[in-house]
């Protein structure tokens, strides 16, 4: 059985979900939540608070390992609707990330981009919704897991 340990954090609160998957489905085995007093400039990423709380409910569940899906807030990414002439699906990728140089306007070249796929109109356009993060935030959150002996598996908004 695959173990899966969801995180997410906000000034007020972290909460955690452990649960694992197998054959037979998913089952969660722990939900838990510690209060947080963090102040309004304060990042959470740079507070030892959230990491605190985060290694407490880690200890409290039994948790010593395991892949983490970590849940950002919408403050901490550059989300953006494109529009681009219709391509072909291999090459859209491509397409995004050099409009995303445009559009976007903290992107950088060494900064991962997602994006999804909202429609595509008669008149040859495609519309996506194009996501992307400070490298530098994902490489804290990355170590602050590895701490606490989890791998990020996923980052999702």
């Amino acid at each position: 059985m695959s173990r899966t340990i969801s995180i997410d954090c906000d000034p007020r609160e972290v909460r955690i979900a452990v649960g694992s998957s197998g054959l037979t489905g998913v089952s969660v085995e722990h939900v838990l939540s510690a209060p947080l007093d963090l102040g309004p400039e304060e990042d959470y990423l740079e507070s030892a608070k959230p990491v605190a709380a985060i290694q407490l409910l880690l200890k409290q569940a039994g948790v010593r390992s395991g892949n983490a899906i970590v849940c950002i807030g919408r403050s901490s990414i550059e989300l953006r609707s494109v529009q681009l002439p219709s391509v072909e699906k291999n090459e859209l990728p491509d397409m995004v990330r050099f409009a995303a140089q445009r559009h976007f306007a903290n992107v950088g070249d060494s900064w991962p981009i997602d994006f999804v796929v909202l429609s595509s109109s008669a008149d040859g356009m495609t519309e996506v919704l194009a996501a992307s993060m400070n490298p530098a935030r994902i490489e804290r959150i990355s170590k602050l897991l590895e701490a606490n002996g989890l791998k990020l598996s996923q980052l999702v908004l």
